[in-house]
């Protein structure tokens, strides 16, 4: 009993130490030993260009990343700026939740050899409302350069491979650095192409030969030149190809058949050539493919996405790696919400889990958050469209996540779109640059890629 007694007074004295101990909510943390964890600050991660950088790209976004997520609305032209001599930059101001970054795209490229000062202020708040504790600022010079870039165009009516240097900053009516068509290339209604950095090999899927081109040194290919291997034939089963994806992993090559509802796999695809039978065929009424066009391999997740130009839809398949014969696809995306028409090439961002797709007859870029979920009749959280951004016919699509910049080709135009700003624009927007004109060399511009480092 006695025993009992004192248990029950300790424990009344440790309950008494405890609360004379136990802290208040600390601004940065617990003050006490048993203190409540308090709202923590919020800090600057990283900056791009870096303090002190030299010789940044003229055409550079300038970056802000954050420790935790912030409150948009706090993130403006009062709150992030960018100036030189003493003079404020204009540009363009957003941030991106996934990423938890702020960007600031100036609205005219950077000086060359300029020095350019970059703030952020206290007014910038995080998501509960903590404001920086303390401004933050750095400086940088830029280079005399824009961003290399290489622009690769199939066009589909020329029957030609169009390259454009400096693709960050090329605009106008401004002639191809160089252009790959003539009888020799067997280039004949060129649509979805691929570039394999690794090997410097260029394939194009050849819709009006229902062929596959592959050109080696991409780099430097030129003119009226043959391709170095075909694959071509009733075994490949390739009938209306259109959109192409390559796992460099698996060295193989996914295909999308318009005419006969399917997805064609061609593994070990770096040696073949001739009339060669694809190691796996995805069709049949479970697919629910009807004319897939554009196609996503997302490795991470083993997922397959495809744009159903006739359904109006999105199938996406797990266990793409694998997948053969008919087997119905894990999601969905349809119905009226989606706001879809034609469907006809995607874009998956992982790093804020966004898909975006150009709708061919809607003239529009979709995009839709929650990517690696969504499923069924969802509208979309941003459309880009209208008689602004003068989308006509949009094809495919690139995200420059490095400068937050959007390419589009834009069958229609004849043209190619750029519009910065990618993760927050929204609605009829203009674009900020437009490649056109005759000396383009467009007359159906509609497979692209972006060799960021040629």
């Amino acid at each position: 009993m006695k025993m009992i007694r004192k248990a029950g007074f300790m424990f009344v004295l440790a309950m008494v130490f405890m609360a004379g101990c136990t802290g208040s909510n600390g601004k940065n943390g617990a003050i006490g030993a048993t203190g409540p964890q308090g709202p923590t600050d919020p800090t600057v991660s990283w900056v791009l260009p870096v303090q002190g950088a030299n010789d940044v790209y003229t055409d550079s976004v300038i970056k802000v990343g954050f420790a935790k997520p912030m409150d948009s609305s706090t993130i403006n032209a009062s709150t992030f700026s960018v100036s030189t001599s003493g003079i404020t930059v204009t540009g363009t101001i957003s941030y991106n939740a996934g990423s938890q970054t702020a960007f600031f795209d100036p609205n005219v490229p950077l000086a060359q050899f300029g020095y350019y000062t970059a703030s952020i202020s206290t007014g910038i708040k995080d998501s509960s409302g903590n404001p920086l504790p303390a401004a933050y600022t750095w400086s940088f010079t830029a280079g005399g350069s824009s961003t290399p870039m290489n622009l690769y165009i199939s066009d589909f009516g020329a029957g030609a491979i169009l390259v454009f240097n400096t693709a960050g900053s090329a605009q106008g009516n401004i002639f191809p650095d160089r252009n790959i068509s003539g009888a020799a290339t067997l280039l004949f209604g060129p649509e979805g192409i691929w570039l394999d950095k690794a090997s410097d090999r260029l394939y194009v899927v050849n819709l009006g030969a229902n062929s596959i081109e592959i050109f080696e040194n991409a780099g430097t290919a030129n003119g009226n030149i043959a391709p170095s291997r075909t694959i071509v034939g009733a075994s490949t089963g390739l009938s209306g190809p259109s959109g192409i994806w390559y796992d460099s992993a698996s060295d193989t090559l996914y295909v999308t058949n318009q005419s006969a509802n399917s997805i064609e796999a061609f593994a070990d695809v770096s040696t073949l050539s001739g009339n060669v039978a694809p190691s796996r065929t995805i069709s049949g009424s479970n697919t629910t493919l009807q004319s897939p066009i554009g196609i996503w391999y997302d490795s991470t997740s083993d997922e397959l996405y495809v744009a159903n130009f006739n359904d109006a839809s999105i199938d996406i398949f797990d266990n793409a790696s694998t997948l053969n014969g008919n087997i119905a696809p894990s999601r969905i995306i349809s119905g009226s919400n989606t706001t879809f028409v034609d469907p006809i090439a995607l874009w998956l961002d992982d790093s804020s889990d966004q898909l975006y797709v150009t709708d061919y007859s809607k003239g529009a870029v979709d995009v839709f958050d929650n990517a690696s979920t969504v499923n069924g009749n969802i509208a979309p959280s941003r459309i880009i469209s209208g008689s602004a951004t003068t989308l006509k016919v949009p094809w495919t699509i690139w995200l420059d996540s490095s400068n937050n910049r959007l390419y589009v080709s834009n069958s229609g135009g004849p043209s190619v779109l750029v519009f910065d700003g990618a993760n927050a624009i929204n609605g009829n927007v203009a674009p900020s640059r437009t490649i056109s004109g005759a000396n383009t060399a467009f007359t159906s511009p509609i497979g692209l890629w972006l060799d960021m480092n040629p």
